[in-house]
């Protein structure tokens, strides 16, 4: 999928759609690649350009957006600033023929924790209203036998009418 996804036409950081309508997500340790090229330390970078978005109960970095919308490093020529050392969320290109699946990739291997029945939760809500063309991010793909135990979870909590301590 990341081969795919790097398939859209950016054409060397020339297009910008992506750019037009999303801040692009840091992974842990991309703010300080970005921040050296910068002159800045990866604190002062955080505090100038990013903030926190969370989905499918986990939380990272992303930059921040314009008020039009627009990621904060998308220059006014349509050109993205941070084109050399853009983060992994940018390189996956969300906005060619395959963006949906590149979405729904990035999001399972870095917002969902298999490990947070919270987590794993939120991600099953979206499968259900919008399924995923992507393999092997199913549920069961993820995690297996404890699908029905996680999802039931709050089920088994207050089974009676009442909670179970």
């Amino acid at each position: 999928m990341l081969e795919i996804g790097r398939t859209c036409d950016c054409k060397g950081g020339q297009c910008g759609k992506c750019c037009e309508h999303v801040g692009a997500v840091f992974l842990d340790g991309e703010e300080e690649k970005v921040a050296k090229t910068k002159n800045m330390t990866a604190e002062e970078f955080e505090k100038k350009f990013l903030e926190h978005i969370t989905r499918f109960n986990t939380t990272r970095k992303k930059a921040k957006q314009k008020e039009n919308g627009e990621c904060i490093f998308l220059a006014k020529n349509g050109l993205c600033t941070i084109h050399e050392v853009k983060p992994l969320h940018c390189q996956v290109c969300h906005h060619g023929p395959y963006g949906e699946e590149a979405h729904d990739w990035f999001d399972v291997h870095y917002f969902v924790n298999t490990n947070d029945p919270n987590s794993l939760r939120e991600w099953n809500i979206k499968l259900n209203v919008k399924p995923s063309k992507v393999e092997g991010v199913a549920l069961k793909d993820l995690i297996g036998k404890k699908v029905d135990e996680i999802l039931h979870y709050e089920d088994l909590q207050y089974q009676g009418g009442k909670k179970n301590e």
